[in-house]
């Protein structure tokens, strides 16, 4: 969800470089390093100076004293938090990938 990775990635730049500065944090400034915060999956979704825009509208939008333990909150609240992550390969249903991720936690298998 582009949203969510968004708002984790504001957290994660705070955390990492404090309040958003606009004298520092400014395009180019995470060119390099966009795959620490947005996962390969969505990176080729939109071009890297749009990427830098929204995390540093995320990082500006950060008020907290405790931006890690605001990073666990959001994240405890996914479903896929605490699981243990097995690779599977299924061999049933061919609209599915052969190759799967199956999690396991508290509330079952997902």
């Amino acid at each position: 969800d582009l949203e969510l990775c968004i708002k984790l990635a504001g957290l994660q730049l705070y955390s990492k470089f404090g309040k958003f500065n606009p004298e520092v944090h400014k395009e180019g400034f995470l060119r390099s390093t966009l795959l620490e915060y947005i996962p390969g999956t969505l990176i080729r979704k939109r071009k890297p100076e749009e990427w830098e825009a929204l995390l540093f509208e995320a990082h500006e939008g950060v008020d907290s004293d405790h931006p890690e333990l605001d990073y666990i909150a959001v994240c405890k609240e996914l479903e896929y938090y605490g699981c243990a992550l097995f690779p599977v390969k299924q061999m049933y249903d061919k609209k599915l990938q052969r190759r799967l991720i199956l999690g396991v936690n508290r509330k079952g298998i997902l």
